[in-house]
């Protein structure tokens, strides 16, 4: 049996275990408060999602959850993770709630209610790419990405969280490496945004020979066993890769497939169909719009490269995905089942539900690379989806870019 430094590469939920048993080890009480912790977090999670399936974006109060979960999965600080809580709950009372997506003049970072620097770089994602749609320019320069402004710099600071020693320090870096991947990874790579920065903005200056080093490093990042791009963490004298879902689709995704080591990306992807994310398709046992739009992304920059026999398994997969969500996941009003413990938002949901869509090419029999199957009912669909998103009057981009989406297929 193929082995990886003492992990066995066909047992993906084994990284899940290995990182839950590390926590242990660094907190004996972790268990008992996590359970205490999620039931006093579920209050404010089901009132933030009841005002935001009635159409109140509640944009710092959704910050401020997305930091506490952070706290609770990836940390072992009970005393701020506490204090979080109590912030979550007078957040609910803040009026000027849309202030946390707009830019600070502090720092020019999108991402006002979050502490770590990590998460700003997420909302800012956001942001940019706002501006790089309207062609206009940033109000304050970008003051916050210093730490990434140079090679050095990126280097140092990718150097610092690709490895996670949870047994030392309580903490772990996947969600931290993971923002600051996909950002540089979409900064340097999207042309698009690449020149927004270089238009637009001040405080971060974009070079080839920066786009260089990020590349080659990324490739010295990919795993050569599972071809899978992931965190890393220390376990004893080992290094334990893990193949991550999420790392792997943004690298692939931003890179437009221009990827080494096909085939095993391939095998990896449909190895881990039965698995748990990050390291499998599934959510809690059930599928999800979000992780099925990754693995069809994947798929797709990877098709010229498949073998026959990966391509018979990736469109069988695929066909079940597609049948899950227009049988399980769309409801009979238009929207998505939403998933708490995967989507912070109503918006999200109808997001992530149709691109998924899209990606599949049900709509658009041009982007269908896995079937020649057609499938009639399609633009009846993404009207009852479309009249769905205009009835709860959702404001957030996500649900703006979904909306368009389906307004293009019903026009």
């Amino acid at each position: 049996m193929s082995r990886r430094r003492g992990l066995r590469i066909d047992r993906r939920s084994d990284v899940a275990a290995l990182v839950d048993r590390q926590f242990d080890r660094h907190d004996h009480a972790r268990p008992a408060q996590v359970a205490a912790f999620t039931a006093a977090l579920k209050p404010s999670e089901d009132r933030l999602m009841a005002l935001q399936t009635a159409g109140n974006p509640m944009q710092w109060t959704d910050q401020v959850f997305i930091e506490a979960k952070w706290l609770l999965h990836y940390t072992t600080d009970w005393g701020r993770l506490d204090r979080e809580l109590g912030r979550l709950s007078q957040s609910f009372e803040r009026p000027d709630q849309a202030v946390a997506v707009q830019q600070s003049p502090i720092d020019g970072a999108w991402g006002q209610a979050y502490a770590e620097w990590f998460l700003k770089l997420d909302a800012s994602i956001d942001g940019l790419n706002e501006l790089a749609d309207a062609g206009a320019d940033a109000a304050y320069p970008l003051a916050f990405l210093a730490p990434v402004s140079t090679m050095d710099g990126m280097q140092a600071t990718l150097g610092a969280l690709r490895c996670s020693d949870i047994v030392v320090t309580g903490l772990d870096n996947r969600d931290a490496f993971g923002s600051l991947t996909t950002f540089l990874s979409e900064v340097l790579f999207k042309k698009g945004l690449r020149a927004c920065i270089e238009q637009h903005t001040t405080g971060f200056t974009i070079t080839d020979a920066m786009v260089d080093s990020y590349r080659a490093w990324q490739d010295g990042w990919q795993d050569p066993e599972t071809g899978f791009w992931g965190a890393w963490y220390r376990d004893g004298h080992r290094t334990v890769k893990a193949p991550d879902l999420s790392f792997t689709f943004h690298t692939v995704s931003y890179r437009r497939g221009k990827v080494e080591l096909w085939p095993r990306i391939i095998d990896t992807l449909l190895g881990m169909k039965d698995c748990g994310y990050p390291y499998g398709w599934k959510s809690n046992g059930r599928y999800l719009n979000h992780n099925n739009y990754d693995v069809v992304k994947i798929l797709g920059y990877g098709w010229a490269e498949a073998t026959d026999a990966q391509r018979t398994a990736a469109s069988a997969a695929i066909g079940e995905l597609l049948d899950w969500c227009l049988t399980s996941s769309l409801q009979p009003d238009g929207s998505f089942a939403i998933d708490p413990d995967a989507y912070s938002s109503v918006a999200d949901a109808f997001y992530y539900g149709v691109v998924f869509l899209d990606i599949c090419g049900y709509w658009d029999k041009a982007k269908r690379f896995w079937t020649d199957q057609d499938f009639p009912d399609a633009k009846a669909k993404a009207a009852l989806i479309a009249g769905r998103i205009r009835a709860l009057g959702l404001t957030e981009e996500s649900a703006k870019a979904a909306l368009a989406i389906v307004d293009a297929v019903v026009s």
